[in-house]
């Protein structure tokens, strides 16, 4: 099971890379991270306060799956630090 998420962490970094590469500024990659994340069912939004940009999904499109195995949320986790 870790490998299957090694590999999907790995290819969800190289897509969100692809997506986020002329967002420049971290408002705009996190602005942008939003929108393809409520894309894939996430329903995720951001806000800006002060120099911090909190981001919060409001849904888990994965959650039986995050439930069971809690490496996914540590890859998802690691996807966006990464980005």
């Amino acid at each position: 099971m870790e490998t299957l998420i090694q590999s999907r962490e790995r290819e969800t970094i190289a897509h969100y890379s692809e997506l986020l590469k002329t967002a420049l500024a971290l408002e705009r990659k996190v602005e942008t991270l939003a929108a393809i994340r409520s894309k894939e069912g996430y329903l995720a939004e951001w806000s800006k306060e002060g120099e911090s940009f909190p981001f919060v999904e409001n849904h888990c499109s994965i959650c039986v799956a995050a439930t069971l195995c809690r490496s996914f949320c540590r890859a998802e986790l690691s996807v966006f630090r990464r980005l």
